[in-house]
């Protein structure tokens, strides 16, 4: 593998904490949470620009198209989820119920994310 391939990957990995972090903090109570709301909204479009501009075209030239399919789709969910979130804002009604379905529906596939890299990386 690359140094280049090597240095997305290692980056991806620390966003995907970040972004576990940033969850964690933009759903505790008080004052913080509207710039811990935005602060993981900062990192979300960061991420996703990193994994459409690396992930998905490097899976899908590793003969794994459905895969890279398959998780764009997943995206387009969080993206939606987390547009209606946006909407409610970290005061509104129903804010700490959408945060849970954007965590469900972000991790979920960082986790699927995290697996296909290492099989990019591997071969396998």
């Amino acid at each position: 593998m690359t140094a280049d391939r090597m240095n997305v990957t290692a980056v991806l990995k620390d966003q995907h904490r970040q972004i576990r972090r940033a969850f964690a903090r933009a759903a505790r109570p008080g004052r913080g949470r509207t710039p811990a709301f935005h602060h993981l909204v900062r990192l979300l479009a960061t991420h996703e620009a990193a994994e459409e501009a690396h992930i998905h075209p490097t899976t899908r030239r590793s003969g794994r198209p459905a895969a890279a399919s398959a998780r764009v789709g997943e995206e387009k969910q969080a993206k939606e989820l987390l547009a209606r979130l946006y909407r409610i804002g970290p005061g509104g009604t129903g804010y700490r119920r959408g945060l849970r379905a954007l965590r469900r529906a972000v991790l979920g596939p960082a986790d699927r994310c995290r697996d296909l890299v290492r099989r990019w990386r591997t071969g396998a």
